[in-house]
């Protein structure tokens, strides 16, 4: 390596409400739900994460134009 740091980009499409969530989870699940139901697992975890952008659905095209 040559000492520059490489930043990759997982896109994982599960942010918005999709009908076979629906189905496993119930109603309105989405992975957000999970990211609100966090909780702090050791002295200095801060959970949950709010995103700096708010919970943005990803099935929306103005969510991608951002």
């Amino acid at each position: 390596m040559n000492g520059k740091m490489q930043v990759a980009v997982y896109y994982f499409p599960d942010y918005h409400v999709d009908p076979r969530n629906e189905a496993w989870h119930g109603p309105a699940w989405n992975e957000w739900s999970l990211v609100k139901a966090a909780t702090p697992r050791f002295p200095g975890h801060r959970q949950p994460k709010v995103p700096l952008w708010g919970y943005l659905d990803e099935s929306k095209p103005e969510t991608a134009t951002r």
